[in-house]
C-alpha cells in the first residue's frame, strides 16, 4: 500500500502507467492517494483532444500545463485542494469482467469511505459539470467526485484494472471552471460548464477543512480492506 504524498501529476499519471504494467507480471494491487502541486489540465488521449501548440503555450500562460492520459472521457483540471485515488487491482479470474462491475467496486470505495463523514451521494450525469459521466459521484445534484478507468490483461488473459477518482475537496471551484472553459476554447469545442454544477468536501462541510490529513488516511484504509478483499477471491 502505497501512502499520500503531495506530488507533481505528471509523476502521479506515470505511476499510473508504471503500476498497471507491474501488476500483470506479480499479481499485486497497488494504490496511490496524491493531491496536485502543479496545476495540469489532464486531457484524454484521442485526436479530438490533441491540442495544437500554439493553444499549449497558451494554457501555459494561463496558469496550467498539459497532460494526457489513457483514461477518462473528457479534459480534468488538477491542482491544489484536489485529492486523487489511483489504483490498479486484479480482476478475478472466475467473475465475468464487467465495466459497471468494475465501476461499482471504485463507487463502494468512495460510498463507504464518505460515510464516515455523514455524506451521502448517488451516481449520474450532472448538467453543466465538467468530465460528465454516468459514474459521477454526485451529492445534492452536484459532481463531487469524477472516476475514471481503464482495463488491461496480460498474455494468460488475466485482466487488470487501472481506476481512478479526482475528489473536490477544498479546490477553488470557479478557478477549475475558468480552467477547464478555456481549455475548451483552446480546442475550438463549445461545451460551457457551471460552477453551480461542482460541489466540495468543504462546501458540504466547513468542518472538514481542518482533517484532511485524516481524512486521507481513511480513503487509504477503506481502499486497501476493499482491494485486499475483492483480490483475494480470485485465489478462493
Amino acid at each position: 500500500m502505497n501512502k499520500s504524498i503531495f506530488m507533481d501529476p505528471v509523476t502521479a499519471l506515470s505511476w499510473e502507467k508504471n503500476a498497471l504494467e507491474r501488476i500483470k507480471v506479480d499479481g499485486q494491487y497497488r494504490l496511490l492517494v496524491w493531491e496536485p502541486e502543479t496545476s495540469v489540465m489532464v486531457l484524454p488521449t484521442g485526436p479530438r483532444w490533441k491540442m495544437p501548440p500554439e493553444s499549449t503555450k497558451q494554457m501555459n500562460k494561463f496558469g496550467w500545463q498539459v497532460q494526457y492520459r489513457q483514461t477518462g472521457g473528457s479534459p480534468v483540471p488538477q491542482t491544489s485542494g484536489v485529492i486523487n485515488l489511483s489504483m490498479v487491482y486484479p480482476w478475478p479470474k472466475d467473475n465475468p469482467l464487467s465495466m459497471s462491475g468494475s465501476y461499482q467496486l471504485l463507487i463502494d470505495i468512495l460510498t463507504q469511505w464518505l460515510s464516515h463523514y455523514c455524506i451521502q451521494g448517488e451516481t449520474g450525469e450532472v448538467e453543466g459539470a465538467y468530465c460528465n459521466g454516468a459514474y459521477n459521484f454526485v451529492v445534492k445534484e452536484q459532481k463531487l467526485i469524477g472516476t475514471a478507468q481503464r482495463i488491461s490483461s496480460n498474455t494468460n488473459q488475466q485482466y487488470f484494472v487501472l481506476a481512478h477518482a479526482f475528489i473536490l475537496f477544498d479546490a477553488d471551484i470557479p478557478q477549475l471552471i475558468k480552467a477547464v472553459n478555456h481549455c475548451y476554447q483552446s480546442l475550438n469545442l463549445t461545451e460551457v460548464f457551471d460552477t453551480s454544477a461542482m460541489t466540495s468536501l468543504t462546501l458540504l462541510d466547513p468542518q472538514l477543512k481542518g482533517k484532511k490529513a485524516s481524512l486521507i488516511e481513511n480513503l487509504e484504509s477503506t481502499t486497501h480492506a476493499i482491494l485486499k478483499a475483492h483480490s483475494q477471491q480470485q485465489n478462493t
